[in-house]
């Protein structure tokens, strides 16, 4: 599936004004902000970690993770028991096919889901827990999204985190390794 496309359009549901792209791989139940399960008695740091492709962010983050000596759950994200790594490739519109199709690559701001991704950062900020795309680099597919809880540090890392106004907004913290 990919968008734009006239199947993807037709598959295409807004919740509380955020479309929600069929190529992020929703089930039907499936919200982008919800109720929080956790409390954690006060609003999250959010740290945006912006660097081109291949650069160390994720090497960099998982080091942070261990120098804090935080047991880090399985799953796609990192999430730590203070701490939470989400990697922003998962916002990309497309998977690897769609984005040969479009002709666009992952560096092409039009290839990412800015106000998904805004308004999650925001939602995670003010406690909210999120129904976060998944972009399985290994298959070059999108996976179903996985629930994401708000942690203590919300840690953002990718090509663009200061790029977009609403989630540059959110940020307590701007980081861009060069």
């Amino acid at each position: 599936l990919t968008w734009p496309s006239p199947e993807a359009e037709a598959k295409l549901r807004e919740v509380d004004g955020i479309k929600m792209y069929p190529t992020h791989a929703w089930s039907d139940d499936m919200m982008p902000i919800l109720p929080a399960s956790k409390n954690i008695g006060a609003t999250p740091v959010i740290i945006g970690v912006a660097a081109d492709s291949g650069c160390g962010k994720s090497t960099f983050l998982r080091r942070i993770l261990g120098a804090l000596g935080t047991e880090v759950s399985s799953g796609h994200t990192a999430i730590g028991d203070m701490m939470t790594v989400v990697c922003l490739d998962d916002y990309h519109t497309n998977d690897r096919a769609g984005r040969k199709a479009t002709g666009l690559t992952a560096l092409d701001a039009r290839e990412n889901d800015f106000a998904l991704m805004g308004a999650q950062i925001e939602a995670l900020k003010k406690g909210k827990a999120v129904y976060k795309p998944i972009y399985n680099h290994d298959s070059g597919f999108k996976d179903l999204p996985e629930l994401l809880q708000p942690n203590k540090v919300m840690v953002f890392e990718g090509l663009h985190p200061i790029y977009d106004e609403k989630a540059r907004s959110q940020l307590d913290l701007g980081i861009y390794i060069d």
